[in-house]
């Protein structure tokens, strides 16, 4: 999967899994400072990304191939009652994917590509590929924080 991501590319799909019990252990000991919700933000991100994650973004972007690296790793919070509205995000001429890596998740935490019309669900300890080139929205309508790790794998 080593190259730059075509428009017309599968909305998700896994890329591979992997064990994400050091963030969990990392979250579920509120060792995580994230910054303050204000109003319906998203994703209050955290200011710094939590060493543990790093090996996980190795492992990841082995899978994906070969020159393969990463940008904009975070932990992105969303609070319940949060709806995001359609939209797409512009890329780079190297970017293959984003890829999500659900670390603290629920079935009522979904994705939805307007093509497809119907709202995802994505599982706790696989990593996923995210095309964010077509439009997409995501929401929480449960109870508790939809945590995941994020970043964008680029071709070096």
């Amino acid at each position: 999967m080593s190259k730059s991501y075509d428009k017309k590319a599968p909305c998700w799909g896994v890329i591979c899994e992997v064990d994400v019990s050091p963030l969990v252990a990392l979250l579920d000991a509120g060792k995580v400072a994230w910054r303050p919700v204000k109003g319906m933000q998203p994703n209050p991100s955290t200011p710094l990304l939590p060493p543990e994650a790093l090996p996980i973004i190795a492992e990841i972007c082995r899978h994906l191939g070969t020159g393969v690296t990463h940008r904009a790793a975070h932990l992105s919070r969303i609070v319940p009652g949060v709806t995001y509205i359609y939209h797409l995000d512009g890329q780079p001429s190297n970017w293959i994917t984003r890829v999500h890596v659900p670390i603290k998740t629920s079935p009522d935490c979904w994705f939805m590509w307007e093509e497809q019309g119907t709202k995802v669900f994505m599982d706790r300890g696989k990593a996923y590929s995210f095309n964010t080139m077509k439009h997409h929205n995501y929401g929480n309508d449960g109870k508790t924080d939809r945590v995941h790790l994020m970043f964008d794998a680029l071709q070096e």
